[in-house]
């Protein structure tokens, strides 16, 4: 059974809550999650003390109501909705279990056996680090790499900036006239960029590093990386840092938030990285941090 309740006649499910699939969850920011996967309680303050209400915490699972409203809109999931869905595990862990309302406790079972089948898991070649260091993978920027969006670093090496930069990627044509149309992507991502910087868009799956535009003018996404400014400045442009006002000049990895947490999902890949140097010039203007 999903909980012991059930067996006195009360329907109870086990829900993953927002926090385990990447939709929000209310109390996220009034407790912290256990990392044994248990809720902590705690009370919510935000009414001051004459209203005191007590939180499930931003746990991964809960007991629901089996009959508990699912969310699947976009609009839900995004927003103040306390996402959940019934949740099947294994080992009977968190097994989505649910028992009709009925005079009749007889429960009958049909077994289906299924045939094991082969199945090969493609083996991707890794890249060899050793082709890349900061010695042999010398890269000289300018320019010409902002134009199109955030310089992304996913190898080791030595990058050397040779001009001043003022980021400002995908400037619309009518910038004058309408600088916020919706069709033209103004300083986003373009629906033919989506392989380089995913936002979802295209296929209404809203999901990916860039649905908040150009998060920044640089991402780090290897170790062992030195960023020579060389003298020179790097910065947003005036009329980028009026548009894009979630930003970092430098981003140590490979998206802005974690898993489980802001606004939308980001995608389940979070990379962190070690042994970065950035010297030698001005980090200038930005919206954000």
């Amino acid at each position: 059974p999903a909980a012991d309740d059930v067996r006195s006649g009360v329907n109870q499910v086990y829900h993953m809550t927002g926090n385990y699939y990447l939709c929000a969850w209310g109390t996220k920011g009034d407790c912290d999650m256990d990392l044994r996967e248990q809720c902590y309680s705690c009370v919510n303050r935000h009414g001051g003390n004459d209203y005191l209400e007590y939180m499930s915490g931003t746990c991964t699972h809960l007991i629901s109501h089996a009959d508990q409203k699912v969310y699947t809109h976009h609009d839900d999931c995004t927003g103040m909705s306390d996402n959940s869905k019934p949740s099947l595990g294994l080992n009977n862990k968190y097994c989505a279990c649910y028992r009709d309302v009925t005079d009749d406790d007889t429960i009958k079972l049909s077994h289906k056996t299924y045939s094991q089948f082969d199945f090969e898991i493609p083996v991707v070649e890794g890249v060899d680090t050793l082709l890349y260091t900061v010695d042999n993978n010398i890269v000289h920027l300018c320019t010409d790499d902002f134009v199109a969006g955030t310089y992304r670093i996913t190898n080791p090496g030595t990058y050397i900036l040779d001009c001043d930069i003022e980021f400002e990627p995908n400037p619309p044509l009518n910038a004058d006239e309408n600088p916020n149309d919706y069709n033209e992507y103004g300083w986003f991502p373009l629906p033919e960029q989506e392989d380089d910087y995913a936002t979802g868009f295209i296929d209404n799956s809203y999901v990916g590093e860039y649905q908040l535009g150009f998060i920044a003018a640089v991402t780090i996404e290897s170790d062992n990386v030195v960023f020579d400014l060389n003298g020179y400045t790097i910065e947003q442009s005036k009329v980028f840092y009026l548009q894009q006002r979630f930003f970092s000049v430098f981003l140590l990895n490979n998206k802005n938030f974690i898993e489980g947490q802001g606004p939308v999902f980001f995608g389940a890949e979070f990379k962190t990285v070690s042994n970065i140097i950035i010297k030698n010039g001005v980090i200038g203007r930005s919206s954000h941090h």
